[in-house]
């Protein structure tokens, strides 16, 4: 929410700062990710602070979201919106892959068990 509010304006200007627009970077105009709408990402060098600071993870995120989200037409409204869409069908689309998980686990136990004893049964034979 931050990054699409300082790319609109509408944010502190200490945050605006670390938001820069790969079109806005002289000799990145022709690349592909200038007409996508997508942030620089700075380099860092310390793995504990560095990824989590809002220059890096601002960006980061912006460009990891879908390009419907990164429109620049969209409205705050319409872009929360969408955004909450996103994320809900992620939890759900994680959840439902977590029950199909444990239901191939239970079947294959299942079947594991039903083997061993017909196994041990047709052997006694």
């Amino acid at each position: 929410m931050l990054t699409y509010r300082c790319l609109h304006g509408t944010a502190p200007p200490y945050l605006m700062d670390s938001c820069t627009l790969t079109v806005e970077v002289t000799g990145r105009q022709h690349l592909r990710s200038a007409t996508q709408w997508k942030l620089v990402v700075p380099r860092y060098r310390l793995n504990s602070f560095g990824r989590r600071h809002f220059s890096l993870a601002g960006p980061s995120t912006w460009n990891s979201l879908p390009d419907s989200l990164r429109d620049p037409e969209l409205s705050l409204d319409t872009f929360k919106r969408q955004l909450k869409t996103l994320h809900f069908c992620g939890i759900l689309m994680t959840k439902c892959i977590k029950r199909i998980r444990d239901l191939i686990e239970c079947a294959l136990y299942k079947f594991t068990l039903y083997f061993t004893h017909y196994y041990t049964v047709s052997r006694k034979k």
